[in-house]
């Protein structure tokens, strides 16, 4: 996540030296424009989406104070601070009533404008939990950070204490390593995770309302953290929270996601339906759907489909006199000779000698 940052100054000198603070700071602030009034402020805002707006007060064709106003009613998510110096100050109060989250004072000094652009920073972090569209592609997640990610949102979503541990202290090393132990360029790293845990393991209302709380507290406390290791002892608190949480309601609700999905598969065996979009139904990971249905079934989804498919035709053998070949369509198999190679696997001899065995049978009775 690149944190996109907008200056509005109408002095130049100022204007660059502020320009020239943020390059410095480098990732993950990016520095996407600097406009010389609010005018051409609400052109970069409305093109680029800036998640940060820093502007001054007096400025020619559109003053500070307006471009606040009207950047809060059309984009209340974005976060501004104002600059402002001592004659301004009257100015700058009636600023924060507009939800002005910051202000500093002329001149800029250096050390004070980095603290207050990581605070600023802290707010978007924490907003963008809720409201994901925010969130930029992290550039620096590869293939080994997303395997990591991906085994210890595992470990959470199968509720899987034993290995959890270790998962995630690979992970943490691995952030504290790319992150070079710097509590704020780790931030990107752990809202994209935080945004994956949720979208991970929330699959109803009843986990969100367990679950989204301690991944808000979360995330509000991490975000002033100047320690590394109370980022992490925070993180693991999170993930411990989440697999007690996960594990109690799976004692409960794995047999009715298991109804759920039998309900689809047995309304739609006859279609080409797939796993996937049995779990996008239900609301679920496929492959959290593709554990809990072999845990409660004792064979995978296709095996399921197929063993469906197979007693309908039986049944259909038996009670009708259809062709082979349209019991075939029937139950979900275009290509007949298709349909009998698995009948014949399934049952050791050919739907039609499962109807002549049938009806020799029911003769002699």
């Amino acid at each position: 996540m690149l944190v996109k940052v907008l200056i509005v100054e109408d002095e130049l000198v100022v204007r660059n030296g502020i320009s020239n603070f943020i390059k410095e700071m480098g990732e993950p602030f990016d520095l996407i424009g600097a406009a010389s009034n609010g005018e051409d402020a609400l052109k970069i805002i409305q093109s680029h989406s800036p998640h940060i707006v820093i502007t001054d007060i007096k400025m020619p064709k559109m003053d500070g104070l307006s471009l606040v106003e009207k950047v809060k009613k059309m984009y209340p998510d974005i976060i501004i601070a104002i600059l402002s110096g001592y004659a301004d100050f009257t100015y700058a109060t009636r600023a924060m009533r507009f939800g002005v989250s910051d202000y500093l004072l002329k001149p800029i000094n250096k050390e004070v404008f980095g603290t207050t652009l990581n605070r600023l920073m802290g707010e978007v972090v924490k907003g963008s939990v809720k409201y994901s569209h925010l969130l930029q592609n992290q550039p620096k997640w590869d293939m080994g950070l997303i395997r990591l990610e991906s085994e210890l949102l595992d470990c959470v979503e199968m509720a899987n204490k034993s290995g959890l541990t270790n998962k995630a202290q690979l992970f943490i090393a691995e952030l504290r390593k790319r992150s070079q132990n710097d509590t704020i360029k780790v931030l990107p790293y752990l809202t994209d995770f935080l945004v994956s845990l949720r979208k991970r393991i929330i699959t109803n209302d009843e986990l969100r309302g367990f679950i989204e709380p301690i991944i808000e507290k979360t995330i509000e406390s991490i975000v002033p953290e100047t320690d590394f290791t109370r980022i992490e002892e925070k993180i693991n608190c999170l993930l411990d929270s989440s697999v007690y949480i996960v594990g109690q309601f799976k004692k409960t609700t794995s047999p009715d996601l298991v109804i759920r999905c039998k309900e689809i598969m047995d309304a739609n065996y006859n279609k080409e339906i797939s796993l996937q979009e049995v779990a996008e139904i239900i609301g679920v990971s496929a492959a959290h759907l593709s554990r809990v249905v072999k845990k409660e079934l004792g064979k995978n989804f296709t095996e399921y489909i197929v063993d469906l498919r197979i007693e309908k035709a039986k049944n259909m053998l038996e009670a009708t006199n259809f062709k082979v070949m349209d019991i075939s369509k029937t139950v979900g198999y275009d290509n007949p000779d298709y349909f009998s190679r698995i009948f014949k696997r399934q049952c050791g001899i050919t739907p039609q000698d499962y109807r002549h065995d049938f009806l020799t049978k029911g003769a002699r009775q």
